[in-house]
């Protein structure tokens, strides 16, 4: 099943939506169109790798410690979030 909404017609205020908590909505659009499946629907498990990797600069721990890997994973998690999000938009209707 193909989703009902393209990634072109969502607008920066609804991928704001699926964040919890603050990010950049460029960033997270551009990450989004490298990791659209060819049907239309967002790898989420590939979008929470690109993003957490994305804004590792952002950690605040050395790399390579257990803090740095932890907080990685917390990204990671925190993109597949996002990607799911936006699939769930994807399915819904254009209003």
């Amino acid at each position: 099943m193909e989703p009902k909404r393209t990634l072109d017609s969502l607008t920066d205020d609804e991928i704001e939506s699926c964040f919890d908590g603050s990010s950049n909505v460029e960033l997270v659009r551009s990450l989004l169109e490298d990791n659209l499946a060819p049907d239309g629907w967002i790898w989420s498990i590939d979008f929470g790798d690109a993003f957490a990797e994305a804004i590792e600069g952002f950690i605040d721990a050395d790399s390579g410690t257990k803090e740095w890997t932890d907080a990685w994973e917390i990204n990671r998690e925190w993109g597949e979030r996002i990607g799911d999000n936006i699939n769930k938009l994807l399915e819904q209707e254009q209003q």
